[in-house]
């Protein structure tokens, strides 16, 4: 019987491209990675200028067949809400258990199709209690990526 306490998806993210998107020197980014509703106290600022920030998010779940995940990425204002970069969401699903697989993931931006921002993100999901990252390299199953229509 697996222990849900163990149940964890640890996602890091290893580097960034915003792409066409147009930043202002000394920026910060924030990056947020869990469910629609959890995106805002999971948030991790950095400067745009750091491509490897090296950010880990520890998401617990039950049933890996139902649980996805959202990553976005905006630019920070300090007045007037973050400007959105893009949103991925993965299906944790299509990870194998107990192993790191390394994902190069196209952001959608619904409101600027034109924008061309990706991400490189570490996902370890964990069954087996083990320290975040430290499992044996793995592949996609299959295409993680959710259709999704509503954006942050």
């Amino acid at each position: 019987m697996i222990d849900f306490q163990k149940r964890v998806a640890y996602i890091r993210l290893d580097k960034f491209d915003l792409g066409n998107f147009n930043v202002d020197y000394g920026a910060k980014i924030v990056a947020s990675v869990g469910t629609r509703s959890s995106l805002l106290r999971n948030a991790k600022d950095f400067d745009f200028l750091d491509k490897n920030p090296q950010k880990v998010w520890e998401l617990r779940y039950h049933n890996p067949n139902t649980t996805s995940f959202i990553f976005t990425l905006a630019k920070k204002r300090i007045f007037g809400g973050d400007i959105p970069i893009g949103e991925v969401e993965l299906k944790l699903s299509n990870f194998e258990t107990n192993t790191v697989v390394k994902c190069d993931c196209k952001l959608r931006n619904p409101s600027n199709r034109r924008l061309n921002s990706t991400v490189t993100l570490s996902i370890h999901v964990c069954e087996d209690g083990s320290a975040p990252f430290n499992a044996p390299d793995a592949n996609i199953v299959s295409s993680s990526y959710l259709v999704r229509k509503s954006f942050m």
